[in-house]
């Protein structure tokens, strides 16, 4: 079996997009979508794995990546199958207690299975299964919006021990897909956080390849549009629009969440607002202009404004199978067979 250092991860960030139905779509559409990407990266190598967080109602995302994963393994000629353990699925702080005994016993022997506790967003007094309504001070809110962001950096970093005790390995590339916009548990939308992580990594890290497809709206259709410089009465990627957005719909809960993050003055959020704004500009720039090389995920500009706007299942495959294989050979070598 392949262990966790060697695998390529490859982050498929995606959840239901609240404008599928403006766009003449169903909720369908995004779970083919979701499929097809996920078989063509697998099909690339049996090296290849995939990097997920959340999502564990039933017949949700995590579930369909499963089933994937378990078909698309090809154990050698006369031997017995082993367990794949190519999806990596994280989950924080206070979601993880939602998962029933039995479903985690079959999540242990499909994939590694990854808890980001409260000690691990630096709250080491908080109980691992401490009720969020439970956690006053600091207030519950708040832990669990830090441990979604810690999610999200070790996932893309890598550094988190697998059941096993291995150091899971960092992620390679992230492709950003629906999300929801609006009616989040953090201080933004979770694909802009994904995005930020990704393109803005700690400690001189070089960016992490990102493919964003935002033909099915949501939080990666609004990156889409910044990516191409649409133009918006409003800006969706400063937190001003995102309060504006949440009182309009009557909910308190991001301003009362920003209110707590006041006091902890080394958690600025309008820093990661702004430091959002700044890596979709510089991806902006690179996007635009054809004389370019290619904005670092393998794909000439051309190719990624295709992406942003494409709805065609094949094209959006080929382009994103084209990505992979291009940052394969520039730094992992894994074998390329046909998709």
């Amino acid at each position: 079996m392949t262990k966790p250092s060697q695998q390529f991860l490859v982050g498929i960030s995606i959840s239901e997009s609240p404008d599928l139905e403006r766009l003449g779509l169903g909720k369908e559409h995004l779970a083919e979508q979701m499929i097809s990407i996920a078989r063509a990266v697998l099909r690339l190598d049996d090296e290849i794995g995939l990097v997920y967080g959340g999502d564990l109602r039933p017949e949700g995302f995590t579930w369909r990546l499963f089933d994937i994963a378990l078909s698309e393994h090809r154990p050698p000629s006369g031997k017995a199958p082993e367990p794949p353990r190519r999806i990596y699925n994280y989950m924080a702080w206070p979601y993880y207690s939602k998962l029933a005994k039995h479903n985690e016993a079959q999540m242990v022997n499909d994939c590694h299975f990854m808890r980001v506790r409260p000690r691990d967003a630096g709250f080491p007094d908080i109980p691992d299964d401490r009720a969020q309504d439970q956690q006053t001070d600091p207030p519950g809110a708040l832990v669990a919006s830090w441990c979604l962001t810690r999610m999200r950096e070790l996932s893309t970093y890598g550094g988190h021990p697998t059941l096993e005790g291995e150091s899971a390995p960092p992620m390679q590339a992230r492709i950003l897909l629906g999300g929801k916009p609006s009616g989040y548990s953090s201080f933004m939308p979770g694909l802009f956080e994904e995005f930020l992580v990704s393109r803005v990594p700690p400690n001189d890290r070089p960016p992490i390849p990102v493919f964003v497809i935002g033909a099915f709206g949501g939080a990666a259709g609004q990156l889409a549009d910044a990516l191409l410089d649409q133009d918006r009465a409003d800006d969706p990627l400063t937190l001003e629009f995102q309060l504006k957005q949440a009182a309009a719909a009557g909910r308190r809960e991001l301003k009362q969440l920003i209110d707590h993050y006041a006091s902890y003055p080394h958690l600025v959020i309008e820093d990661r607002y702004q430091a959002l704004r700044d890596a979709v500009g510089s991806l902006r720039d690179a996007i635009a202009d054809n004389d370019a090389q290619a904005p670092g995920n393998g794909l000439t500009p051309l190719e990624n404004r295709t992406l942003l706007t494409s709805r065609n299942e094949v094209e959006i495959r080929r382009l994103l199978v084209k990505g992979l294989k291009n940052l394969g050979t520039q730094g992992f070598g894994f074998r390329l067979e046909a998709v």
